[in-house]
């Protein structure tokens, strides 16, 4: 007789099947996922399937919202979807986002939100009622021939981020962003992986992978802030993800799924890189 497996929370006590999982299905060091778990998981916001002990299946929720044309509304960031190979096409996904749903309605978040690792999942996603709706659209950039001179701090507050999201939104542009323990928590937990920067006029995240270096996020003074990272890198040109003023020439990132009255999402931007 075939196994009835269920989704639940989960208790600290489980965390170290989990990260077996995590390390897995995502081959993250596990300095990198050890940091996840330390800075950003806890367990009312973890949702997994387990075999015994073991733990099979699982989802993270990262309190994020949403800002419309102004106006914030509440919203998860679904992370680290996954099953382990041995379980899979079980439909333990589906329980993880049936169970997801239910207290998404009881806690009244308005969106959840997810970014596919591969292609191929947003025909998965899409089963799951998720819909195209977090676009960018990338330009590269040439190092300028003379180096300038601003200074900067690699330790972003939340404060200037989100005044940053509300004024790009105030401005037309719809944003997927991160509560204030998530956007900490990022930093602190992504293992060097990418680098905020942020000036008086303005921040933004870059990763620098082998010399392709490609700014996630960019606000406020684009030509001083390129500069500081060009002077970091000293790469000859980089990649710069925007917001998409035309969804039909941009790339699909992210999806997402309304509930309740929410809105429907034509095009938003979420321009924090989701590595850990």
């Amino acid at each position: 007789m075939e196994k009835l497996f269920e989704a639940r929370f989960v208790e600290e006590s489980e965390y170290n099947s989990l990260k077996e999982l995590f390390t897995l299905c995502f081959e993250d060091s596990i300095e990198a996922v050890n940091a996840f778990f330390e800075k950003t998981v806890s367990p009312e916001r973890v949702v997994a399937i387990f075999d015994g002990n073991k733990a099979i299946s699982s989802l993270y929720l990262l309190e994020s919202d949403i800002l419309i044309d102004g106006v914030s509304h509440n919203a998860y960031y679904v992370y680290g979807v996954c099953t382990h190979p041995d379980y899979r096409n079980k439909g333990l996904m589906k329980k993880l986002f049936h169970f997801t749903e239910k207290l998404v309605k009881e806690r009244n978040i308005d969106y959840l939100f997810l970014v596919p690792a591969e292609e191929y999942l947003f025909d998965v996603y899409s089963k799951f009622g998720f819909k195209k709706g977090i676009y960018y659209k990338e330009e590269t950039v040439s190092a300028p021939t003379t180096s300038g001179s601003a200074s900067f701090c690699e330790n972003v507050s939340f404060d200037s981020y989100k005044a940053f999201c509300l004024e790009r939104s105030k401005n037309g542009v719809n944003i997927a962003s991160l509560k204030e323990s998530t956007f900490k928590s990022f930093f602190t937990s992504c293992n060097g992986e990418a680098t905020a920067i942020q000036t008086e006029k303005g921040y933004c995240v870059f990763e620098n992978n082998d010399g392709k270096v490609t700014v996630f996020e960019i606000y406020g003074d684009e030509k001083e802030l390129l500069n500081i990272v060009f002077e970091k890198t000293k790469v000859t040109s980089l990649v710069c993800r925007f917001p998409a003023d035309d969804i039909n020439n941009s790339k699909a990132y992210g999806m997402y799924k309304p509930f309740g009255a929410s809105p429907e999402i034509e095009n938003a931007f979420f321009g924090i890189p989701y590595s850990t």
